[in-house]
């Protein structure tokens, strides 16, 4: 598959599959339209046959990163959300982790790879939903000012 294709097939489903050979050219590609989209980078990374690691990183929503994480408890909710795999990876005896790294970086690690792409799914629906309910208090509070 070409990058272009790549990138078109990412961004219509709101996450990226990386693989080994996946190039920085389908990676950056990925991340310019996170931005220009206003979506969270959410991304699969591959490693090996059995496990994976998804990284949903806020960086592209740029300076309402923090607020939203905060403001909609996104870390908390992703935790729920990851719960059920979680569970199913440490039952076949992997660390299995879900952890911030930074202030806009969330990390699930050694999940299931079987099951990365349904997490990866999940977590797309989850932030499509919270920035929903942020523009939506936006234009409330936009409204409630040009009343006031």
């Amino acid at each position: 598959m070409r990058e272009q294709e790549i990138i078109a097939r990412a961004s219509q489903q709101g996450y990226l599959v990386v693989y080994p050979s996946t190039t920085s050219v389908v990676k950056n590609g990925f991340q310019h339209w996170c931005k220009v989209s206003d979506r969270p980078s959410i991304c699969v990374e591959v490693m090996g046959l059995q496990l994976a690691r998804v990284l949903i990183d806020t960086k592209p929503l740029g300076d309402r990163s923090k607020q939203i994480m905060e403001t909609f408890q996104i870390y908390d909710r992703l935790l729920a959300c990851a719960e059920p795999y979680i569970s199913r990876s440490r039952a076949q005896m992997h660390q299995a982790l879900l952890h911030q790294v930074y202030r806009r970086l969330v990390v699930l690690e050694e999940v299931l790879a079987e099951d990365a792409e349904q997490v990866a799914q999940d977590f797309v629906a989850l932030c499509q939903i919270s920035l929903r309910r942020k523009a939506t208090a936006c234009r409330e509070e936009r409204e409630a000012r040009s009343i006031s």
